[in-house]
């Protein structure tokens, strides 16, 4: 699959942000997180995949967005208040109630995460403040294409993850991220940007650089 409908620096600036993530830190997120990527563009072009119902079974986190299959459901927008309340529902009562072990699993890590800011870095907020700048623009460009479920659903989620803890909120941002990378555009509308952005994304060099310092020396 070479994606010849995504530009060259959108698959560059994927490849740089997360090529030493996956490898090296969310190994077990990695495969979920390239299924939903396959996912989501096929979504845009009117296609599916079934490779989609594989991913909770790699990684928990995943499960939140296969919401995503009923996309094209008239009422998705209520479904999806209705999981979002009942996550946050059963994150904070399920495990006293249930008392199961994936509750209580998943209750622990909201807790550590939640109330714990050990892990969390200057990185995480100059990386919330790309989200949103990336997610502003990408409007400007689109409008009302932007508040599709694809992208309203991932947002959504990424905001709720951050104020959790901006860790829980990275964990979710490649959703996001490949969500509006992904989106069907004509490229000869923006021939000349493209152009100009796949130059641009030799800078990315040097954010590749120090990932690999980081992923290899800390």
């Amino acid at each position: 699959m070479t994606l010849r409908d995504v530009v060259m620096w959108k698959k560059v600036l994927i490849f740089t942000m997360y090529y030493f993530l996956f490898s090296y830190t969310l190994i077990r997120n990695g495969i979920p997180y390239a299924i939903f990527g396959y996912f989501i563009y096929q979504i845009y072009r009117n296609k599916s995949t079934k490779l989609i119902y594989l991913t909770p079974f790699m990684h928990i986190s995943s499960s939140t967005l296969l919401l995503l299959i009923f996309h094209k459901h008239r009422k998705y927008m209520a479904y999806l208040l209705v999981v979002c309340i009942s996550s946050l529902l059963i994150a904070s009562v399920g495990s006293t109630i249930l008392n199961r072990a994936e509750f209580i699993l998943i209750a622990s890590k909201i807790n550590d995460y939640g109330f714990s800011q050990k892990q969390t870095g200057i990185f995480h907020y100059i990386y919330f403040g790309f989200i949103i700048m990336l997610s502003i623009i990408t409007w400007i460009f689109v409008k009302k294409r932007f508040w599709n479920p694809v992208i309203t659903t991932t947002l959504l989620f990424y905001l709720i993850g951050f104020f959790i803890n901006p860790v829980v909120g990275f964990r979710f941002s490649p959703y996001l991220i490949v969500g509006i990378l992904f989106m069907n555009i004509d490229i000869s509308k923006y021939k000349s940007l493209n152009g100009l952005l796949n130059i641009g994304s030799l800078i990315l060099a040097g954010y590749f650089v120090f990932t690999l310092y980081d992923t290899h020396y800390f």
